[in-house]
């Protein structure tokens, strides 16, 4: 029985550990693609003043 918790125990911090993964994957993905479309929309506004 103690062996059967034990593993139990094991599976979820793996789960946990595979969740945190997940988790700064998809923050480090959304941050990247949200920099990229800043830097973008800077350009674009830096090209609109220069016109002026």
């Amino acid at each position: 029985m103690e062996g059967w918790l034990f593993d139990l125990q094991g599976e979820l911090a793996q789960s946990n550990i595979t969740i945190t993964n997940v988790l700064e994957v998809a923050i480090v993905g959304v941050a990247s693609s949200l920099s990229k479309i800043i830097s973008v929309l800077l350009q674009e506004v830096l090209v609109e003043l220069s016109d002026c």
